[in-house]
């Protein structure tokens, strides 16, 4: 006998900043965290593989697009893909079924969801909603808004978290295991304020510190990889970072044979970081890039007015 179903609505927010999904034959869930509301909900039951979308301070998502097909006696989600002003996530989940489509009209940007679940997701729908109130491009919290965010390097595994654009990097930590990182922690500085996000599970071996000087920033990171045994994607093995007067940290962690380096193309600094962690291990490693000038906070955006159009529903 399939689950009963529950209607659910996000309702209409500023933007969304997180969208985390998780599947097996079909999509099982979906949770969206929004730009004014941190406390999302899930919409389903958990499936076993898990992947997700976290967006940059000025990306909003434009188009969502999927199929949905016959799961037992319902009708189910199978795969979901989101389109946003700079590039495509997705598809996650199977390819099979009927094809959907959903397309925010122009100057309007999808702000809300809203559906039917079970076990699994039933149907989606949206909340439409003018884009984001841009702030003038003379102003230091633009120049954040508009930070640059760098693709995570490492492994494929794990849930994604992002600590958005700040002004700067003040200190970095990192924990170690016997495989790999296990632990990180940053400082930073946003209007004055400092605060702090850490991500993973410290061991007993602590947390090493880097700290940069107030007159630096950091301008790299290195993120060395290694596919350690009975994982099916590499894990980060060390995180070595470079600021503008040449202070390079310590490699803190084993050297792996993967190794990329986080860079901004325009000499921007960083002032934030995303990434995946997984069970006991950091599996992959981002960051945002600012011109150094930088010296606000992200850009902010006003709630629109008015109620939003509901898109077009998943049907037979």
């Amino acid at each position: 006998m399939a689950a009963a179903t529950m209607s659910w609505d996000d309702g209409m927010h500023m933007k969304v900043k997180r969208v985390q999904v998780t599947y097996e034959d079909v999509i099982n869930s979906i949770e969206a965290e929004y730009e004014d509301d941190q406390n999302p909900k899930r919409h389903g039951n958990p499936g076993r593989k898990s992947d997700g979308v976290s967006l940059s301070p000025d990306e909003y998502i434009t188009d969502v697009t999927g199929y949905y097909k016959s799961s037992g006696a319902e009708d189910a989600v199978a795969a979901l893909a989101f389109k946003t002003n700079k590039t495509e996530y997705g598809p996650y989940g199977n390819k099979t079924g009927n094809q959907f489509s959903i397309h925010a009209p122009k100057d309007n940007q999808i702000a809300g969801f809203q559906g039917i679940s079970s076990n699994v997701l039933n149907s989606i729908d949206v909340h439409f909603a003018p884009l984001p109130s841009s702030v003038s491009s003379s102003s230091p919290s633009s120049a954040l808004g508009q930070a640059n965010k760098v693709e995570a390097q490492g492994g494929k595994g794990g849930t994604p978290w992002d600590d958005g654009a700040h002004e700067h990097v003040r200190k970095v930590y990192v924990g170690q295991g016997d495989s790999g990182v296990t632990y990180v922690k940053f400082e930073y500085e946003k209007a004055g304020n400092r605060e702090t996000r850490e991500h993973g599970k410290k061991t007993l071996l602590g947390a090493e510190v880097f700290e940069v000087d107030p007159d630096d920033y950091i301008t790299s990171v290195e993120v060395q990889s290694d596919r350690i045994f009975g994982d099916d994607t590499d894990v980060i093995t060390c995180l070595i970072f470079k600021t503008a007067k040449g202070k390079t940290s310590p490699p803190f962690g084993l050297e792996g044979p993967q190794k990329h380096e986080l860079k901004d193309r325009k000499g921007g600094k960083v002032v934030g970081f995303h990434g995946r962690v997984g069970g006991e291990l950091l599996n992959a490693l981002g960051a945002y890039f600012a011109p150094p000038s930088s010296a606000g906070g992200t850009a902010s955006a006003t709630k629109p007015a008015g109620s939003a159009a509901g898109a077009k529903p998943i049907s037979k």
